[in-house]
């Protein structure tokens, strides 16, 4: 019988120091590319709607070389990056906790033994859930929260990690692409054109509906592919390394305790779904859902391991190990929201939007919308933050959109598209970069893996906002 004294302290969390160079390099080229085009595009502001071009001497190179360091004055770019951090630091020691008190063990095993003749029942269930979490919520970042269980019961079911990204990850960023309430991308947008972000909802649940039912597709093809021959993963080298996931292991094998764990780590996750649940229902406290979610992590899973662990010195090696685990996340944290910081401190945020408003003047309605998707797609490279791009683009785009007779629900359907599936895609998203990394994965993979799903839903989504612009939408 298994003890959580019995367990060794291996890292639930591991970045390895390929994927973590892999990572860097990605990163560090977009700070390049960021870098070069503060000494192209002349800065700028916007006040009122009114774009003003702002004579500002070079920007310094010693600003560029410090970059990293010099966002954490800026005070936005030091709350996100203080919030993400702690995040992911808390959670990966609750985690690793409930590695070596069994509780993850534990948790497998019966949802294995539950569903093990009804798998694809149980991974049309998953994806839902995390497609409608950020759909109606706008979750996105607290999704890194169930990655570990959700790769490791992806495993212990015989598929791959891949499959359980995809039911956990890639199911929440096509949710907030196919947004339906989403407040930080629908609620923004919204507020920026002055409609009710219930306006037009009927359309988006459509969209949604339709995204739900070629991602349970899109999985189901590639884990019936997997089940014949394994070594057709992309995965399939990762996943042998992750030998606690062996389902005939997780089945036989029995642990002390198994009831009183299974109802603390059953408490634990319905604790999670109740914190969510509540802090996005409350307006004054969404924003704070980061450092919320942090506190829980830190205060509940030390309690269940004190609960849990007989010597008490367990659960500080516990913590130690998932601590230092996801030091490597603080740096790349530090990379992605440095990219941000540049554009922003060097003024040309207004200028490239400027360049954007000029063009889009003379366009019709069709063109309008289409480069209304472009743009947003392109500043998402440089800016993940849903709101900053729904005030900076809505808010000076939209009077000139909205000359050639685009409807506002048009305009929030092209804006939640083009910063949506982006949050799964591009290499400066800091979620999609730390889930990766967390599950040993290279972007490259990633991107061979999910680009035919992406190429089919990004043509879907013109269809999509050709129709609007057709219906008058």
């Amino acid at each position: 019988m298994k003890k959580p004294e019995d367990t060794e302290h291996k890292a639930l969390y591991h970045i390895s120091g390929k994927s973590f160079l892999n990572v860097i390099i990605i990163l560090s080229t977009f700070i390049i590319i960021s870098a070069v085009l503060v000494y192209i595009i002349p800065a700028g502001s916007y006040e009122n709607g009114v774009y003003t071009a702002i004579n500002a001497d070079k920007y310094p190179i010693y600003k560029l070389i410090l970059s990293p360091i010099l966002m954490l004055t800026d005070t936005s770019s030091l709350m996100s990056f203080l919030g993400l951090c702690l995040f992911i630091i808390f959670v990966s020691g609750a985690f690793q906790i409930m590695k070596d008190s069994n509780g993850m063990s534990v948790l497998l095993k019966k949802i294995v033994n539950k569903f093990e003749k009804r798998k694809t029942i149980l991974m049309m269930l998953i994806t839902l859930f995390f497609m409608l979490f950020g759909s109606i919520y706008g979750i996105f970042e607290e999704s890194l929260i169930l990655v570990p269980l959700i790769v490791g019961l992806s495993l212990a079911l015989g598929w791959d990690t891949l499959t359980g990204l995809g039911m956990s990850v890639l199911a929440v960023g096509l949710g907030f692409g196919a947004a339906m309430t989403n407040p930080f991308s629908i609620g923004i947008a919204s507020e920026e054109l002055q409609i009710s972000a219930l306006s037009g909802i009927g359309y988006r649940i459509i969209i949604f509906v339709i995204t739900y039912a070629i991602l349970v597709l899109f999985l189901k093809l590639h884990i019936s592919k997997i089940e014949k021959n394994p070594m057709k993963s992309i995965s399939y080298t990762v996943d042998q390394t992750k030998d606690d996931y062996d389902i005939s292991t997780i089945k036989e094998t029995k642990f002390e305790n198994e009831k009183k764990i299974g109802i603390i780590y059953g408490l634990f996750f319905i604790g999670i779904l109740v914190v969510i649940l509540t802090v996005y229902s409350i307006p004054q406290i969404s924003g704070y859902s980061i450092v919320i979610l942090a506190a829980y992590f830190l205060i509940v899973g030390s309690i269940c391991g004190f609960i849990l662990f007989d010597k008490k010195k367990d659960l500080f090696k516990a913590l130690g190990v998932g601590y230092k685990s996801a030091l490597p996340s603080v740096v790349m944290i530090m990379l992605a929201l440095t990219i941000k910081f540049i554009i922003y401190d060097a003024h040309i945020a207004p200028t490239i939007t400027n360049y954007c408003v000029i063009a889009l003047e003379s366009m019709g309605p069709y063109k309008s919308v289409l480069a209304l998707l472009g743009i947003v797609f392109v500043l998402e490279f440089f800016v993940s933050s849903s709101t900053a791009k729904a005030v900076l683009v809505m808010g000076v785009l939209a009077p000139v959109i909205a000359r050639s007779t685009l409807s506002a629900n048009t305009m929030v359907l092209a804006y939640i598209m083009g910063d949506g599936f982006t949050n799964v895609i591009f290499p400066t998203s800091p979620v999609l970069l730390l889930a990766l990394s967390m599950v040993g994965l290279k972007y490259r993979d990633w991107l061979k893996w999910t680009k035919w799903l992406f190429i089919i839903l990004f043509a879907l989504n013109i269809v999509y906002l050709m129709i609007a612009v057709a219906i008058n939408y």
